[in-house]
């Protein structure tokens, strides 16, 4: 039988789909996470039903269909993912509304925050634990307003490793004059609170916040030998996202997006 891994990567490219990949590790207490992935695929022209059919395929439970069908036709891009972790196997699919907040940004100049991305994710099984996560972003957010907010997520809690390095990160893209595009996490029925902080455009690799990465990890108290067996793999990796802030049960968390294959134009 096929891996996860393999099964996703097979329903997509058996469609002639073409697709970007990002993959993925995170970092809690004692913890490191590294079998994650993401693929996606520019909405265009393509039929819904293959999107449906590709969701089908990697289980996504009834419940989630009908509302992943009736909000496609505003997404430009779709997303799969997958995430190994404590629990077992965690299935992702997430809409994408990008073009929809830039059209209205540009049209009004408003900063209001609003839906950028609505993921649906669960386990397998029929009773297993489901979750729909709402990605907000705050479209134009200044240094200041960013800094302002992350910290907020800690609840006066700051010197967390997530947020240290939410911060420095940043600060650094800032310097660089490279824009951010920031994002807020909830999930329904569940305690997250969480930033997600898009940082290609400071057009670094992993390798070049090394410092940073290494400072969290030994906070974390990561084993040793599997972060630098992970690191050493991707560390000529461009740097995607950052995400962070409180988990699904209330512990610190990080996690460190890097791309795998470029998500075509």
């Amino acid at each position: 039988m096929a891996s996860p891994e393999k099964l996703l990567l097979e329903l997509v490219t058996s469609r002639g789909l073409a697709f970007g990949r990002e993959d993925s590790f995170k970092m809690a207490d004692g913890r490191l996470l590294a079998e994650r992935l993401l693929i996606g695929i520019r909405r265009g022209r393509i039929p819904a039903r293959t999107f449906a059919e590709i969701a089908a395929g990697i289980g996504m439970p009834d419940e989630f269909r009908s509302p992943f069908l009736e909000r496609l036709p505003e997404a430009d891009v779709v997303l799969f993912g997958l995430e190994n972790g404590e629990a077992g196997l965690l299935r992702k699919a997430y809409l994408e509304f990008w073009e929809k907040l830039r059209q209205r940004v540009l049209a009004t100049g408003t900063k209001d925050p609003e839906l950028l991305n609505l993921g649906f994710k669960w386990y397998a099984g029929e009773h297993s634990a489901r979750m729909v996560s709402r990605y907000t972003c705050y479209p134009m957010l200044d240094l200041a307003g960013m800094l302002r907010r992350i910290r907020a997520i800690y609840e006066g809690a700051t010197d967390a490793p997530s947020c240290r390095i939410a911060l420095q990160l940043v600060q650094l893209a800032a310097r660089r004059g490279a824009p951010l595009i920031y994002l807020e996490v909830g999930e329904e029925g569940t305690p997250r609170r969480s930033y997600d902080i898009n940082l290609y455009k400071a057009d670094l690799t992993l390798a070049g916040i090394e410092q940073e990465l290494r400072e969290a990890a030994a906070r974390y108290r990561l084993p040793r030998e599997a972060f630098e067996a992970l690191f050493s793999k991707v560390r000529e990796r461009p740097l995607g996202h950052l995400s962070g802030g409180l988990a699904r049960d209330g512990g610190d968390f990080l996690t460190v997006y890097y791309e795998t294959q470029p998500l075509p134009g």
